[in-house]
């Protein structure tokens, strides 16, 4: 049923969490421009995911695009 359906191809994915010692780090300067050139890193081939974490002071970080070397 997998192969008639085929209703996505999974892309390789990467999480990192970011530990942080307090206040809200994506506000940052330094935070956003990281994000920034992750986001320009892939250039259009996958996405980028940022988050808080909702129960210890980390932001979790999720790459995903077309292979793992982009």
């Amino acid at each position: 049923m997998s192969s008639v359906c085929h209703r996505y191809d999974p892309l390789p994915q990467i999480t990192k969490n970011v530990r942080y010692k307090n206040g809200t780090p994506h506000e940052h300067a330094k935070v956003r421009d990281a994000i920034a050139e992750g986001e320009h890193r892939l250039n259009g081939h996958g996405r980028l995911i940022v988050r808080p974490s909702g129960t210890e002071p980390v932001i979790r970080v999720t790459a995903e695009g077309d292979d793992k070397k982009t």
